[in-house]
């Protein structure tokens, strides 16, 4: 979404110039409005979701020194440029003492003005990832959604609200503005994954909903997640989450651009808990791996999502530890755990199939003592916690059995497998916030997050703080990113 701007000058033709000499949209910048009167432009930039003003210092009767200042005063953020004709350095060091990110004089020539937009791009880049990650983390809350809003420094005041996550590219700009009737919001989600807040009415919501659908087979389109209309009082983390698995959508089906979020449960999927449910109670090995191998595909004709996968998968482990026992191999995974661990449905299950034919193996078979090479496993998955690992990659590392690696973590370290590798990432990344010497979102990237709403859920989960509240708790003197 192009950062919002508004124009301040006393003179016509000076803001006619100033539109045209500057690239806005090349640089991510849109020009929303214009003024002449800077009484008037305080007015609507209080009252408007602004991320940028460029504004004259001399105007007659309030200034653009004025301006900024009661701006600042009444707790605006917008980012402000200062324009003049005046070459003295006291006008200058006001605006920047002010809180101005820039200042350059008159007459602009272009080259100047492209590098402004340069170094204010990367403020307001800075400035939005920092509030995004805020507002995630508050939207994981029960209740969050006023504080989140209040974050934002606005008030959605419309009755009903959609959620929309797109991964790997935003939405088209064009589309945002054939709906001018809604109110929006945009976040960071993470790396190549942006969530947008919009509100209105249902039938408004409804139409942006129809025209998600077809930008989404669009050449280059991101991938498309939408949440259910809801009240504004109905917001809850769930609402979020089911945009967010819907965007989620490739994961089940690598062509599918666009999914709407549906928690209704088909029948299919009772039918292949049973399919499973008798499999192993007559520990037919062949009919469990046809049984496992069969849903991926089930999941794609049915146009089922990673919430179905999730719910599918939880299902089935709860069949399997009744039939043969707790065991550390066999987990209840969130959403977010799944696309951390695995690269697609096909992955999920066909893993999942293994660790239950190997523990059926297991039971009738003496389990064999642990060795040396279990010290080697350690040093392993210490070395490279922050990628992607799984039992079974270690498991045909280092020519174990992967059902039983999983119980000698568990007696070993006293975590499962999953807990183990999680409590690496987390005490490294409190280190890290702790030092104070990068963000929050490079944090999550070193300790393997690509995404830093599912590294929030993990950090809470873990500390019971998110990890900007315990960087605050942790740097008491020191400014945070947020």
């Amino acid at each position: 979404m192009l950062f919002r701007t508004v124009l301040v000058d006393d003179e016509y033709w000076t803001l006619e110039l100033i539109r045209h000499i500057f690239p806005w949209e090349a640089y991510g910048f849109t020009v929303e409005a214009s003024f002449t009167d800077a009484v008037v432009a305080l007015k609507y930039i209080l009252s408007s979701p602004v991320d940028l003003v460029v504004t004259d210092i001399r105007m007659p009767g309030f200034s653009g020194l004025d301006l900024l200042k009661e701006y600042r005063r009444s707790g605006g953020e917008a980012e402000f440029v200062i324009i003049s004709g005046y070459s003295e350095f006291e006008y200058a060091r006001t605006a920047l003492q002010g809180g101005a990110v820039d200042y350059c004089l008159k007459p602009i020539k272009k080259q100047e003005a492209e590098a402004v937009l340069t170094r204010v791009r990367e403020v307001c880049l800075r400035r939005r990832e920092a509030r995004s990650r805020v507002v995630m983390e508050l939207l994981e809350e029960q209740g969050g959604f006023e504080k989140a809003l209040g974050t934002l420094g606005s008030a959605l005041t419309a009755d009903h609200l959609l959620c929309v996550v797109t991964l790997q590219a935003e939405l088209p700009q064009a589309l945002l503005d054939g709906h001018p009737a809604l109110h929006s919001f945009v976040l960071c989600g993470g790396r190549n994954k942006w969530v947008y807040l919009f509100g209105g009415s249902p039938e408004a919501l409804a139409e942006l909903d129809a025209a998600l659908a077809t930008a989404a087979s669009a050449s280059g389109a991101p991938r498309i997640g939408v949440s259910r209309i809801i009240k504004a009082s109905e917001a809850t983390p769930g609402w979020f989450h089911g945009a967010d698995m819907a965007a989620h959508c490739g994961f089940v089906d690598p062509l599918r651009r666009f999914e709407r979020f549906d928690p209704s449960i088909p029948a299919q999927m009772g039918v292949a808990v049973r399919a499973f449910s008798l499999a192993l109670g007559s520990r037919d090995e062949k009919m469990i791996m046809q049984v496992m191998g069969d849903i991926p595909a089930m999941l794609r004709r049915g146009g089922l999502g990673l919430y179905h996968t999730q719910n599918l998968y939880n299902r089935i482990v709860a069949v399997a530890q009744n039939l043969l026992g707790d065991s550390p191999a066999l987990e209840v995974r969130g959403y977010d755990e799944l696309l951390e661990s695995y690269a697609s449905a096909e992955q999920v299950f066909q893993e999942l199939a293994l660790t239950v034919t190997q523990m059926m193996r297991d039971s009738s078979s003496a389990t064999p003592e642990a060795g040396d090479g279990f010290f080697q496993i350690l040093e392993y998955v210490r070395a490279h916690y922050n990628q992607k690992l799984s039992i079974k990659m270690l498991a045909d590392r280092f020519y174990m059995n992967s059902t039983y690696l999983c119980e000698l973590f568990h007696r070993k370290t006293g975590h499962t497998f999953n807990e183990y590798v999680t409590t690496l990432r987390m005490q490294h990344a409190a280190d890290q916030i702790r030092a104070g010497k990068a963000t929050l979102q490079e944090i999550a990237d070193e300790v393997g997050y690509n995404d830093y709403f599912y590294f929030s859920k993990a950090f809470k989960k873990y500390y019971a703080l998110s990890p900007s509240a315990y960087a605050k708790k942790t740097q008491p003197a020191a400014a945070t990113e947020e």
